[in-house]
């Protein structure tokens, strides 16, 4: 005999329902989003037209070596400018109707449809600044992102209203780590001068975080296979011959990589 409607199972059985909530199979790790966050690089501030950042740019180029009675140079040197950025907005909606609310009310209710739907917009939200924050700002409404401050191209284009092409001190790092004849094998050459030139000689000035696509970053791992040694603090399980992400650093820097990362680069 058929099933009138639904059935009578389905109409005599409630669903085993397992979770308090709906598990997440869209968003991905956000590690730039949360990587500044946790370091502490995200400032807040009230009001304002734009968002202004001071600069120091230049020596002051009286400092000479003289004599006893030379004159000295009394020449203003300006040392100091500005970058501006005009300021964006980023937002959503999470729309639910009074019978939506009603019907998930008491026992009927399979989880907190309304806080569900919070939290997934959150992370939505979240997930757009990531992707905002890999970008290369040429949307009309978008921020100026990594792939345009921490260029491929630095001699090239405005960042804050200055002009990399005129001005030097205000161009990024940038150097190119192509193969020679087997894949990533100048990877580390390419990151270590990018490091160094990054760390202002001392290591006074360090880079905190590299983050690159997930390809880039088994690249990195695959140099490091040569200088593996397999160890364990268990004789009864075996050695483990791969690293933990978490463990995967250059010069005492963790690398981590985010999949809105570009293919083929990696920053720091």
């Amino acid at each position: 005999m058929a099933d009138v409607a639904i059935g009578q199972v389905a109409a005599s059985v409630w669903e085993a329902k397992i979770g308090k909530k709906p598990t997440d199979n869209i968003f991905n790790s956000r590690a730039l989003f949360f990587g500044l966050g946790k370091d502490g690089f995200k400032e807040e501030t009230q009001g304002g037209r734009l968002f202004e950042m001071s600069l120091e740019y230049a020596e002051n180029t009286t400092h000479v070596m003289q004599g006893e009675m030379d004159t000295l140079d009394t020449t203003r040197i300006d040392v100091f400018d500005a970058a501006r950025y005009n300021q964006k907005i980023a937002g959503g909606t999470v729309v639910y109707s009074e019978l939506e609310r009603l019907r998930n009310m008491g026992e009927g209710a399979k989880f907190d449809v309304l806080a569900a739907k919070l939290q997934n917009s959150k992370n939505s939200h979240i997930s757009l600044l990531n992707r905002q924050m890999w970008g290369d700002g040429l949307g009309a409404n978008d921020i100026d992102g990594i792939q345009k401050v921490i260029s491929i191209t630095p001699t090239t284009g405005s960042v804050g209203g200055i002009n990399r092409a005129t001005y030097s001190f205000w161009r990024n790092r940038q150097t190119s780590g192509a193969k020679t004849s087997t894949a990533y094998d100048n990877l580390r050459s390419a990151a270590t001068t990018i490091h160094n030139q990054c760390a202002l000689g001392s290591g006074e000035f360090e880079p905190t975080a590299w983050y690159s696509d997930r390809a880039t970053l088994e690249g990195l791992e695959s140099t490091m296979v040569t200088l593996a040694r397999y160890t364990t603090d268990d004789r009864k399980k075996a050695g483990d011959p791969a690293f933990l992400n978490s463990a995967l650093k250059f010069k005492g820097v963790p690398w981590m990589y985010d999949e809105d990362a570009p293919s083929g680069e990696a920053r720091c």
